[in-house]
């Protein structure tokens, strides 16, 4: 090494290993609520038709699966959400550019976002059923709410870097 040259050390971060044991933890941690579930269940401490057992809702989780239906609403919801977040990115992408590249503009807008950022989401709920009523327009909106405000200010913060 010539003099005044450092030398660079490269060192990995301690990350402890994954041992067997840690899945066996995992499933004894899943297989004892199953138990915990279906005991509650037989034991009539809580209604058998709020707690169902868990064959009961495997019986009926297959069912649905043989007839098809599930596929229909899982169909559905992924529609629902795939435009409440096609809404969200548009809009959030279009809010978050403008406010990142005018600095006047977000020191305005920034405070109300961020506050709504942090704003559990269901509590608008109530007003949109009011606004789109009970069919996919409601659920669409939530979906979009729900991702607007996390997009528009990750965008903010980006643009402000470049």
């Amino acid at each position: 090494m010539a003099a005044g040259e450092t030398r660079r050390v490269v060192t990995k971060p301690i990350v402890p290993p994954r041992t067997l044991s840690t899945p066996i933890i995992q499933g004894a941690s899943i297989l004892t609520f199953l138990v915990f579930w279906e005991v509650t269940s037989r034991s009539g401490i809580i209604f058998q038709e709020l707690i169902p057992s868990t064959f009961t809702v495997a019986n009926h989780v297959w069912d649905l699966l043989l007839s098809g239906e599930l596929w229909h609403h899982l169909r559905v919801s992924l529609y629902e959400i795939g435009i409440g977040f096609l809404i969200a990115a548009i809009l959030g992408v279009g809010f978050g550019l403008f406010l990142g590249a005018r600095i006047f503009w977000s020191d305005v807008f920034e405070p109300v976002f961020l506050y709504l950022a942090a704003t559990p989401k269901i509590i608008f709920f109530p007003v949109l059923l009011m606004l789109f009523g009970l069919d996919k327009g409601s659920k669409m909106a939530i979906g979009a709410i729900a991702g607007f405000f996390p997009i528009v200010v990750t965008i903010i913060t980006g643009a402000r870097e470049t």
